[in-house]
């Protein structure tokens, strides 16, 4: 069980989808996505970012937890370099990723999350965030 989340997929053809999606409290995403090619993606990104992560180092508090949070404009380029070359399910798989993502209304946030209270909240600066990621699967 959770907080409910709601999302709308157009696919009119193989080459263009989007999908438009909300998670409750504030989650609000729009993603365009074009496939030219089997092995290129292009994706573009409107959306609330938010990640969580357990702080457990022994100078922490118990149920402590770090945030960022924020909205992002984004764009990313994928290949998939083994696509319609080989017939290997796992190797389709396999890809290249660039991104780029600008960042803004982003803040770090050290909270516990049993009574939900903060220890520490820092503002960030509007940044541009580059991620080269790359994917084997065999």
């Amino acid at each position: 069980l959770g907080l409910p989340s709601f999302s709308v997929d157009w696919k009119p053809n193989s080459f263009f989808e989007l999908q438009a999606s909300y998670a409750l409290p504030f989650s609000p995403r729009l993603t365009l996505t074009q496939r030219p090619a089997a092995w290129l993606v292009l994706r573009e990104y409107f959306g609330r970012v938010s990640e969580d992560y357990s702080l457990t180092a022994p100078f922490w508090e118990d149920y402590t937890q770090i945030e960022l949070s924020g909205w992002g404009l984004g764009a990313s380029v994928e290949l998939l370099p083994f696509a319609g070359v080989i017939n290997e399910p796992q190797l389709r798989n396999s890809s290249l990723k660039l991104t780029y993502q600008f960042g803004f209304l982003q803040r770090w946030r050290i909270y516990t999350y049993d009574d939900n209270d903060n220890r520490f909240t820092y503002e960030l600066a509007p940044s541009h965030n580059f991620a080269l990621t790359i994917t084997l699967a065999f």
